[in-house]
């Protein structure tokens, strides 16, 4: 059998991005193939709907076959077990080439993996890929903004101390599978933030990014600091808003995946972000944040 790596995606562009950083990383790193399983996007019941999105970018992959999954995910044993397993049990049984992530933390013990590989989780760590940094940022190279774009984007670039902030609602408020998993940040959240900002800064003048904008214009307060609140794009067309994003100096990302990448990918400035990641009830360590960024409560 050939020995490659093949990585299943699901979730949104953030978590796409994650996902992919992980594989590429191990591909570059073990000198295997990768490829990727995108037939989540395909049966997302009782997920928010999500696409594959990965295309918008130069990435480096092929789609893997069914034959090719499911060669790596069920192990080779009687079938009248297996079939008692799976009818009565309605359990899959797996083979050691197919790898659960084991908990939101990074897992070192990665590096220790056989080949041929599935790979099924979020891998939300840039220690899986941040030694390959370079190569990623290539690869999460940002197709051209839309004309109706373009204003913005030289305005953030005219703006020394631009800020990204960004306000995640959506499908976090709205799908009941998320209540039990993420937190909402909350304005004392951004206040705290905000002011190590303006403390940091000398004239931050505040961008702000969501899902939804017209309740951040309503709601949102930004302690009468300079603001505009960026309402150009949609769910298909959100690439450009997280190209935006990686335009600005500083960050204040909310507990996304989405916002988590307009910071790291933007390389400059202070990036602030929620200390609890996940609903109290999940461990704090388990925040995928790297440890130079300034995390508020």
């Amino acid at each position: 059998m050939m020995r490659k790596i093949i990585i299943k995606l699901c979730g949104g562009l953030g978590n796409q991005m994650f996902q992919y950083a992980m594989g590429r990383a191990l591909s570059l790193r073990s000198k295997q193939s990768l490829k990727l399983d995108t037939s989540w996007f395909s049966n997302m019941e009782g997920y928010t709907p999500r696409k594959f999105q990965l295309d918008i970018f130069p990435v480096h992959y092929n789609l893997a076959t069914q034959k090719e999954i499911d060669s790596l995910i069920y192990a080779k044993e009687n079938y009248l077990r297996y079939l008692f397993r799976t009818v009565f049990h309605k359990q899959r049984s797996f083979t050691k080439a197919y790898i659960k992530e084991p908990c939101f933390t990074y897992c070192k013990d990665i590096k220790n993996i056989s080949f041929p590989v599935y790979l099924d989780g979020y891998w939300q760590s840039e220690k899986y890929f941040s030694d390959y940094r370079q190569q990623i940022l290539q690869d999460f190279t940002f197709p051209p903004l839309p004309a109706d774009s373009c204003h913005l984007a030289r305005k953030i670039l005219a703006t020394p101390d631009a800020v990204s902030l960004h306000v995640r609602r959506g499908d976090y408020v709205s799908n009941s599978k998320n209540e039990g998993i993420y937190n909402i940040c909350s304005q004392k959240y951004y206040n705290e933030s905000l002011l190590y900002i303006k403390k940091h800064t000398n004239s931050p003048y505040i961008f702000v990014f969501s899902d939804e904008p017209e309740w951040c214009k309503s709601n949102l307060d930004t302690f009468n600091l300079p603001t505009t609140v960026v309402d150009l794009h949609n769910e298909k067309t959100c690439c450009h808003d997280m190209h935006l994003m990686t335009l600005c100096r500083h960050h204040i990302i909310a507990n996304s995946s989405f916002s988590w990448w307009g910071a790291w990918l933007s390389q400059k400035g202070i990036i602030c972000a929620p200390k609890q990641w996940f609903v109290p009830k999940m461990r704090r360590e388990q925040n995928p944040c790297p440890e130079n960024w300034i995390l508020f409560d």
